[in-house]
């Protein structure tokens, strides 16, 4: 994940809402399927760019991953579903930590301040922390994020080659968005799944 300046964000998000715009006025779609389509693109980036706060329970309110509820506004809106999205029970969280048993969390500890005791590092490790880096949870839960994105993302592209909209992230789009440009795709020629 890249971090840019506060300006940099700034630009994004201004060059973000000139896009949704420009794609309001595409006639091939609904103003509702427009607005569920905007809605699912600030969604997909929300939670692409915040995987931290959405492991950590008691800070993941701000976007709760449901994939019934992506697929019901779709289909209120004459979308098609989403296929293939992963079941948020397949999801590890911060609270597995403490479905271990006691002795599982006192062994996490036990190696916490070992590591945190060694004296070669600059920062220490709680068992919670050392456990989420070293148990491979968080990584298994990054991946399965990415799948989520990967899948909302390739929907997109669909709904673009579909619909000749520009919803869907591409490299030449986020390159454009740092720069401050545009870009435009005329490809349409596929068809939607329905």
């Amino acid at each position: 994940m890249a971090y840019f300046t506060k300006e940099v964000y700034q630009r994004k998000a201004e060059w973000a809402a000139r896009k949704m715009h420009e794609q309001s006025k595409i006639k091939t779609l609904t103003e509702e399927q427009h607005d569920t389509l905007t809605w699912l693109c600030d969604y997909r980036h929300e939670f692409h760019c915040n995987y931290e706060h959405l492991f950590i329970s008691d800070q993941s309110d701000m976007c709760e991953y449901n994939p019934d509820e992506i697929n019901k506004r779709l289909l209120e809106c004459n979308l098609p579903a989403i296929e293939g999205l992963p079941d948020p029970g397949d999801l590890p969280w911060d609270l597995d930590f403490d479905l271990l048993s006691h002795e599982e969390q006192e062994d996490w500890e036990r190696k916490a301040a070992e590591f945190n005791s060694s004296g070669h590092h600059k920062f220490s490790h709680s068992g919670f922390t050392l456990w989420k880096e070293d148990s491979g949870v968080y990584d298994e839960f990054c991946e399965i994020m990415e799948k989520i994105n990967d899948t909302i993302e390739d929907y997109l592209a669909q709904v673009d080659c579909f619909y000749g909209t520009e919803y869907c992230p591409t490299q030449n789009a986020r390159m454009a968005e740092l720069l401050g440009g545009t870009t435009h795709n005329d490809s349409h020629t596929e068809t939607m799944n329905n």
